[in-house]
């Protein structure tokens, strides 16, 4: 309980609750008194706010100038803004209010996985607790500045204005509590990242000195799992904070961009202000204050997840074992999930994200040349590479094991693209495929992006199939890094397609590219994506809650990848709109992922995202609110991973 001792004299301004020292799990408790008290004064807020909102139009000549129509409009919506806000918080405050000691425990158990004690606290604390000391006194001083200015003018202010700008702060008063509250939980949330860090850092630099004693990968495996149940906390504490305040945050980030834009629109239209609107913006710095430092305290924690991810790419994983390599894998997947995020529903996008986040971020993510591959693996294609007129190339031996195909030939390869979307089958009827051509394009798009030759085949009948494939099977393929090809079309039982004029098999076309047929692809990757269906069945679905190279006999049939839509024997769905499932996710990914994880690893989360995300839509009962999983049938014999093109 470190964090409830430095942050002492704040957290007891907020809290409602006590400590029970014999509690050593869940120390926290709620104070019976305290807690009756917080529920009465926010009854009291909520029923001031009831008030002010039911005679507000009543009372408007009062409290709102007599100006223009538009001046009216602005302050109205400033008065309604501030108003909804305040009612928001507080009922959220009311009806959240067990969840700071969820909170606390949280935190407590976090602080008892990383071993935080009386002696290693002040690193861990001090900066957080000082840069919050200054945050909350710094406000309380602009408000009493901003209280003592209005006393000094409110002779030469408009009754009105005066009146407005009163019930204005008092108001806001109410979300400026609660944002300081939030700010609490986030410097203390990054003090426990940074001390996650450092113990991180201790565990790299073990790994990279490849110490020689038994007892070494158990030390590092006991730190690594550490540090992933941390992260976890972390991860849980921050889900906690989103829960307690997500609602309260979305109307603070709508009410900061209202009165950003009516400052904006007094500035720009109204050049020569009365002393009264000058008030009335100068009366709005505190809430600036402490919407900018809210924006920066979790820009510094944003910081602090992208250190430690940083940390981890500093790893040189020909020293760790594959255990180790799989935890580090691990926790690289459990940072790439952008859990430490406030949704605020797109209002960020026009005040926090817009106007002020790109200030702080410069400030903590520096600009990296573009050739810079610090945080590229050690042991990975990339991590060994020469640029040399503007052409990768490999710049080691190709060895047996090697963990990666090498990506880096002058070209990427050909793609070749057989859509078919009419049909013209003796004694078979095919509907029109409507949504292939969505298909079509979007892959090519996406192929296009990672360096593909790109060849698309609309309608081909199996002659031309047999023709183009023999042709490109012939070629000399060395330069290439690997090739694509994906059929989108009708398909049945049996792996049987169907082209315009007949079906037949697939291995028609992927036996051309054995390694024995195509010896140029040898050792290369050979990709198939077919987008069909493999069978008449459905799926109901079930709810739940160079220079040198090495001397080693190739398989014939290795280093091929087929993705298929679906499994055998059942239907794949295409929207005639949006496209099928399959290749729309495919896409995505790719778009999204495609240079960050290997082909494998992406099918995998395209399959993720095909089974869960996705339910067919029918008027036909027996096709309505089926689902689809797709199937991946990897002979690759390494990772395949797309560098940058």
């Amino acid at each position: 309980m470190e964090a409830e001792q430095y942050f002492r004299s704040f957290y007891n301004f907020y809290r409602h609750h006590r400590i029970d020292p014999a509690d050593k799990t869940h120390p926290f408790k709620l104070n019976p008194r305290r807690h009756k008290l917080f529920i009465v004064k926010t009854i009291l807020i909520l029923f001031g706010c009831s008030l002010v909102g039911l005679y507000g139009k009543s009372l408007e000549a009062k409290f709102i100038p007599n100006r223009s129509c538009i001046n009216r409009m602005i302050n109205w919506c400033c008065f309604i803004s501030t108003l909804i806000t305040a009612f928001i918080v507080e009922w959220e405050s009311l009806a959240s209010c067990k969840e700071d000691v969820q909170i606390w425990n949280t935190f407590h158990a976090i602080e008892t996985a990383l071993n935080v004690c009386n002696r290693n606290s002040r690193n861990i604390f001090f900066k957080s607790q000082r840069l919050y000391k200054v945050i909350f006194y710094t406000l309380i001083l602009l408000l009493c500045a901003m209280a003592m200015i209005l006393l000094l003018e409110y002779r030469k202010m408009e009754q009105a204005l005066l009146d407005f700008i009163i019930i204005f702060e008092l108001l806001s008063i109410v979300d400026l509590h609660r944002m300081l509250h939030i700010l609490l939980y986030i410097r203390i949330l990054t003090s426990y990242l940074y001390k996650l860090k450092e113990d991180m850092r201790i565990t790299v630099l073990i790994i990279n000195a490849d110490v020689a004693a038994t007892n070494h990968d158990r030390v590092v495996q006991d730190q690594l799992n550490k540090c992933c149940s941390c992260y976890f906390l972390c991860m849980k504490a921050f889900n906690q904070i989103q829960d307690q305040f997500s609602w309260g945050i979305f109307m603070v980030c709508l009410k900061f961009s209202i009165i950003l834009w009516n400052e904006i629109y007094w500035s720009v239209y109204r050049a020569i202000m009365e002393i009264s609107f000058e008030l009335f913006c100068l009366n709005v710095v505190p809430y600036h204050f402490t919407f900018m430092s809210f924006t920066w305290s979790c820009e510094s924690l944003y910081a602090e997840i992208k250190s430690l991810s940083h940390l981890l790419y500093m790893v040189n994983v020909n020293k760790a074992s594959d255990s180790i390599k799989i935890r580090i894998t691990q926790l690289m997947l459990l940072l790439d999930y952008k859990v430490f995020y406030f949704y605020t529903f797109g209002v960020y996008k026009i005040s926090y994200k817009l106007i002020v986040q790109h200030g702080f971020s410069s400030m903590f993510n520096k600009k990296q040349d573009s050739s810079d591959t610090r945080r590229i693996p050690h042991g990975s294609p990339s991590a060994s590479t020469s640029h040399t007129n503007g052409i990768i190339r490999p710049a080691y031996v190709i060895e047996r094991y090697a963990a990666y195909y090498p990506m880096n030939h002058k070209r990427r390869g050909m793609a070749l693209l057989f859509s078919h979307n009419k049909y013209n089958v003796r004694n078979v009827p095919l509907p029109v495929r409507e949504g292939s051509a969505v298909d079509c394009k979007r892959l090519k798009e996406t192929l296009d992006m990672f360096g593909f030759d790109v060849k698309i085949y609309q309608d081909f009948k199996l002659e031309e199939i047999k023709a183009v494939v023999e042709k490109v099977s012939s070629m000399d393929h060395k330069d290439n890094d690997c090739i694509l090809i994906a059929v989108l079309t009708h398909g049945e039982e049996g792996d049987y397609v169907y082209a315009h004029d007949v079906s037949y098999e697939l291995s028609t076309i992927w036996c051309h590219f054995t390694a024995d047929n195509c010896p140029s692809l040898a050792g290369r990757p050979k990709i198939f994506l077919v987008q069909a269906c493999r069978g008449n069945k459905l799926d109901n679905g079930v709810k739940v809650q160079k220079d040198g190279v090495a001397r080693y006999s190739i398989p014939t049939h290795a280093d091929f990848l087929f993705a298929y839509a679906t499994i055998p024997g059942f239907m794949a769905f295409r929207n005639t709109t949006e496209g099928s499932w399959f290749i729309n996710e495919l896409c995505k990914e790719l778009q999204e992922n495609g240079h960050k994880y290997d082909l494998v690893t992406l099918l995998t989360f395209v399959t993720q995202k095909v089974a869960y995300d996705h339910e067919s839509v029918s008027n036909l009962p027996e096709f309505n609110m089926r689902k689809q999983t797709p199937c991946v049938v990897s002979m690759l014999t390494r990772l395949l991973l797309f560098n940058q093109v």
